[in-house]
C-alpha cells in the first residue's frame, strides 16, 4: 500500500466513526399523523424488541476526492449477534478503489456490566474493552430500536423484496438535534484528535447540521429486514464546515450506510476461540 493510501486509511478511519455517530439517537417522535405508517413502525418496535438473536450485513460506501485522485471506498461486515447479554462475531473487509486493504474478525462478548472486544489483526488477538456506544455501528438491533423510536416525517415509499421477504419501505429523517444527542453517546469525543478538533468544535459543527434521511424496510410481521442511511450531506456539510485545514482537502461525495438483517432469533451458537479469549489486553 502507499503512504498516500495509508494516510487516507488513517483518515478514513476517523471518517468512519464521525459516520457512525449519526446511527443511534434519543430524541421524541414528532412525526405526522399517517395511521397505516405509524401503526406499521409500532408493530416494528414491538417485534424487534423481542428479537434476542439476527445475522446482519452492514455496508458502508464514502467516496471521496483528495486533490485530483476520487477513492471509492467500501466496507462489508458480516455480523451473527446475540443482545441479551451481547455476543457478536464479525468479519469486515475494507477496500478503497476495488483494492482490499484491511480485513479483520472481531468477537464481542459480555460478562455482566462488562464488554470485551477480541479482535485478530495479521493472525495476532488483541483484547479491549468496550462500552456499547462503541460497537453501536455494529449493532443492529439497538439502532433498529433507535430508528423507529425517532424516525419523523415519515411516509410510505413503495414494497421491496429483501432476503426473499416482501417488505414495506418508509422513509423518514432524523433531525440534527438527535444526531447532536447522539454524539454523547456514540464514543465520537475519542475520535476528535484525528482531524484535530476539540470536542467542543466537533459539538458546534453537529449543531449546524440538517436532517438525515433514513429508509426502514418492514414486513407486515414488524420485522425490520433493512435500514439505510443516507449520509452525504451530512459530511459534505460537516467537512467543509471543517475547512481544508483540518480535513487535508478531502472532500466527501458519498455516504451510505446499509444494514441487511435476517434469521431472526435463529442465530446458531459459535465459540470464541480459545487464542481470542487469551489475547494480550489493550487496556
Amino acid at each position: 500500500m502507499t503512504l498516500r493510501k495509508k494516510l487516507f486509511a488513517g483518515f478514513l478511519a476517523g471518517a468512519m466513526a464521525l459516520t457512525m455517530a449519526g446511527c443511534g439517537s434519543t430524541s421524541a417522535n414528532t412525526s405526522a399523523d399517517t395511521s397505516g405508517v405509524e401503526a406499521l413502525l409500532q408493530k416494528a418496535e414491538e417485534t424487534m424488541a423481542g428479537v434476542t438473536s439476527m445475522s446482519s450485513q452492514m455496508d458502508m460506501v464514502i467516496d471521496m476526492t483528495l486533490e485530483d485522485e476520487t477513492f471509492s471506498t467500501a466496507t462489508t461486515a458480516n455480523i451473527e449477534g446475540f443482545y441479551d447479554p451481547v455476543k457478536m462475531k464479525m468479519d469486515m473487509t475494507l477496500s478503497i478503489n476495488g483494492e482490499e486493504i484491511q480485513n479483520y474478525g472481531m468477537y464481542v462478548l459480555q460478562d455482566g456490566d462488562t464488554l470485551t472486544s477480541y479482535m485478530d489483526l495479521g493472525g495476532a488477538w488483541y483484547a479491549q474493552p468496550v462500552d456499547l456506544g462503541s460497537i453501536s455501528q455494529y449493532d443492529a438491533q439497538q439502532n433498529m430500536n433507535l430508528y423507529l423510536e425517532n424516525l419523523q416525517t415519515f411516509s410510505e415509499a413503495g414494497t421491496e423484496e429483501v432476503n426473499g421477504k416482501s417488505a414495506t419501505i418508509i422513509a423518514g429523517v432524523l433531525t440534527g438535534d438527535s444526531m447532536k444527542e447522539a454524539i454523547a453517546s456514540s464514543g465520537i469525543e475519542s475520535m476528535s484528535g484525528e482531524f484535530g478538533m476539540t470536542e467542543e468544535e466537533l459539538n458546534n459543527l453537529f449543531e449546524s447540521l440538517g436532517d438525515m434521511p433514513v429508509r426502514l424496510w418492514i414486513t407486515d410481521d414488524g420485522y425490520v429486514v433493512k435500514y439505510e442511511l443516507d449520509m452525504t450531506e451530512m459530511m459534505a456539510s460537516l467537512m467543509s464546515s471543517m475547512g481544508t485545514e483540518d480535513t487535508g482537502g478531502i472532500a466527501f461525495t458519498k455516504t451510505m450506510v446499509s444494514m441487511t438483517c435476517d434469521n431472526f432469533n435463529a442465530v446458531e451458537d459459535f465459540v470464541i476461540p480459545a487464542d481470542a479469549l487469551a489475547a494480550e489486553s489493550l487496556a
